[in-house]
């Protein structure tokens, strides 16, 4: 089917996690989290990223786009001040292809 290009701001650890795999692939959170949250766009998710409760002191942030085939994620909507947001089960996390980095 179809495929949709997701983005997501990670931090260092999970930069290194998704670049650990081969091929590349999202993980599941250390904390438990099944799933993870995707922004539809590259701006959606430049402008998530610099909201002051997502930037702790030293926080890094490098943006990682794939894309994902429909049907393996689910969408939120137009969240305010997130823009349109997409969720993506762990059992989905093997499904996207065509990572690129993209820089804040």
């Amino acid at each position: 089917g179809p495929l949709r290009t997701l983005y997501r701001a990670v931090g260092r650890n999970e930069l290194k996690s998704v670049q650990s795999t081969n091929p590349w692939s999202y993980k599941a959170g250390p904390n438990g989290a099944e799933s993870k949250w995707f922004s539809g766009t590259l701006e959606e998710v430049q402008a998530w990223s610099r909201l002051p409760f997502n930037n702790p002191p030293g926080k890094q942030y490098t943006i990682l786009s794939a894309k994902i085939p429909e049907g393996s994620y689910t969408s939120l909507g137009n969240l305010p001040s997130e823009g349109n947001v997409y969720v993506v089960h762990m059992s989905d996390f093997d499904k996207f292809v065509d990572f690129l980095v993209h820089h804040p």
